[in-house]
């Protein structure tokens, strides 16, 4: 449809320069892009406007940076920027990169005859494996075993370009460049990334006016005096404006449309749909799909929609990425915005989603919050966002399913479909601690059945107690046993803890009780009982699950001879064991 995305090209060009800030901040992808974040196209826009201001002392001199950019990308001769100045400035960045990294594997050319092999090879391993060892705040020292493992994974990862599997390397092989590789020099770099939104005419080439115009709206009002000086002060003020968000509406497409002011509005909500809130710190279930960046938490929730007439709008406030799955009347639901944490959808298509993604702050209201749950600043704020009440607002610290017929979260209990977990297995006791953290379950999640913002991935080690539980079934963690449970009394009045009248550690929440070598199991009014931290000796290589902060934090115990484990252990512990 080359007429609905010129005027969408044009409409978010013009909405993000009209508003006055060059920095979008939530802006929605298309059909399977769909998120908060701003397009790639917008956010080298905004990095390029922002080096131009940041660099500047005159506003010539940011018109003369800008230009420099344009000139700098002129490669066949021609008037303005077009395909083949794209396809030059993809062909040259390849040619580069190709020189560099045959410059980098010539360096293990020890005898200078353009052919590396493993005997030149082995010098640079043996030196990688002589370095420590680490892992947060703990280094060790390899063991022989270990160097030897370094050694020879350091091989075998350089030795992955020996195409014809001679042990050697030759200038050919050297200079290949995989797949990965040549997809990230496709042209889109530079300012050929952001061409598009600033080519007016849409005609495909981006001229030097139009490449100034852009500038010159982005950044009107920058240069408050009109003396042509851009003070400190006066690029501050510009840089520092609040974010804005701005992305057409093609119905043909699916888009999302919401937009943010500085003072938290939304679009209004579409067709007149009523507004239901859900709030809570997490969902009940763990998720075996990660949903967003690397070594985040997903869980799951359930949201029972109930049959009825009108459209319903669900706002999702949860501090732990979230999958909803919806279930029910599910047609009648036409929009889902999460506050701050990520949320994707189950059992809805995502061309029914007039909008959908994730809104950080200043819009995050905290209405899971039970403490400020008598308090009407969250719901005013959400009122005013939204430019009305909203019909409901059901919200729970852990919220397994949600019956929005009766507005009321339902008793915690495995969701369905939760995998049914071992119990007299060697982690049984592992899975029982995992169900007392969520009592939702584990639900295996599908990439496919699910509409997500963010990028999605598979758990290859499950999160927090599901992944020690499956290491140990595996054999890579052995438990160690556990003392028994210790009465632990908080002061509430200056955070003191006392162990049996013995005062072991002042601060407050979770880390405190980790600093003192405890973890709680529940708690009563002013008592928490705990215990000692779980051990677990490490059996082989192993990658630590995530999610291992506060009460899921254990001691690893790392026998001489056994490889670092790998990931981010949060607050928990790796100890060398003798």
């Amino acid at each position: 449809m080359p007429g609905s995305v010129t005027r969408s090209r044009r409409f978010a060009l013009g909405l993000v320069l009209a508003l006055g800030s060059p920095f979008a901040a939530e802006v929605a992808r298309a059909e399977g892009q769909g998120g908060d974040r701003p397009s790639e196209a917008e956010q080298a826009l905004d990095r390029a406007l922002r080096q131009a201001v940041e660099r500047a002392a005159t506003t010539d001199q940011m018109q003369a940076t800008w230009l420099q950019v344009f000139a700098t990308a002129e490669r066949d001769g021609a008037p303005g920027l077009g395909p083949l100045d794209r396809e030059l400035s993809a062909q040259m960045d390849l040619a580069r990169h190709r020189a560099r990294r045959l410059a980098q594997m010539l360096e293990f050319d020890l005898n200078g005859d353009f052919v590396v092999t493993v005997e030149e090879l082995r010098p640079f391993a043996q030196q990688k494996a002589n370095q420590p060892l680490r892992s947060g705040d703990t280094e060790v020292e390899p063991t022989e075993a270990q160097k030897g493992q370094i050694v020879e994974a350091f091989l075998a990862e350089v030795l992955a370009l020996d195409a014809n599997g001679n042990g050697r390397l030759d200038a050919d092989e050297l200079a290949a460049l995989n797949d990965r590789d040549r997809r990230s020099f496709d042209g889109d770099r530079g300012i050929f990334a952001f061409a598009p939104l600033l080519d007016a005419d849409a005609d495909g080439v981006l001229t030097r006016a139009e490449h100034l115009a852009g500038l010159l709206s982005a950044t009107e009002g920058l240069d408050a005096d009109k003396d042509g000086r851009l003070t400190e002060a006066e690029r501050a003020a510009f840089l520092q404006r609040p974010p804005v968000v701005a992305r057409p509406i093609d119905p043909a497409e699916v888009l999302i449309d919401t937009y943010l002011r500085p003072e938290c509005r939304l679009n209004p909500v579409p067709d007149a749909a009523q507004v239901v809130a859900v709030a809570g710190y997490e969902g009940a279930a763990l998720s075996t799909l990660r949903i967003g960046r690397e070594g985040s938490l997903t869980t799951v929730a359930d949201v029972i929609v109930p049959e009825g007439e009108g459209k319903l709008f669900v706002v999702a406030d949860f501090q732990e990425a979230v999958i909803l799955r919806f279930s029910g009347a599910v047609g009648r639901i036409n929009g889902v915005i999460g506050l701050d944490a990520a949320v994707a959808t189950m059992g809805l298509e995502r061309r029914q989603l007039k909008r959908f993604g994730t809104i950080t702050p200043p819009c995050t209201t905290d209405l899971w919050d039970p403490e400020k749950k008598n308090e009407p600043a969250p719901l005013e704020r959400l009122t005013a966002a939204l430019g009305r009440p909203p019909l409901a607002l059901v919200a729970a610290y852990t919220v397994g399913a949600v019956d929005l017929g009766r507005a009321e979260v339902l008793p915690l209990a495995p969701l369905p479909g939760a995998r049914s977990l071992p119990g007299d297995a060697p982690a049984a006791a592992i899975w029982a601690e995992m169900l007392r953290h969520n009592p939702g379950g584990l639900v295996d999640i599908a990439a496919e059945d699910v509409v997500a913002p963010y990028q999605t991935a598979p758990y290859t080690v499950l999160p927090q107690e599901a992944g020690l539980a499956q290491l140990v079934e595996q054999g890579l963690l052995t438990p160690q046993p556990r003392g028994p449970a210790e009465n632990m009394v908080i002061e509430d009045e200056n955070g003191r803890i006392t162990l049996n009248g013995k005062v072991i550690f002042p601060g407050h929440g979770d880390d405190m009780i980790g600093s003192g070598g405890l973890a709680y199991t529940e708690e009563a009014p002013k008592t928490w009982v705990g215990r000692k931290q779980a051990e677990y000796v490490v059996e082989g290589p192993i990658t630590l699950p995530d999610g291992l902060q506060g009460s899921h934090s254990v001691i690893f115990l790392l026998p001489k001879g056994v490889e670092m484990p790998k990931g981010d252990p949060g607050h928990s512990k790796i100890r060398p064991q003798d």
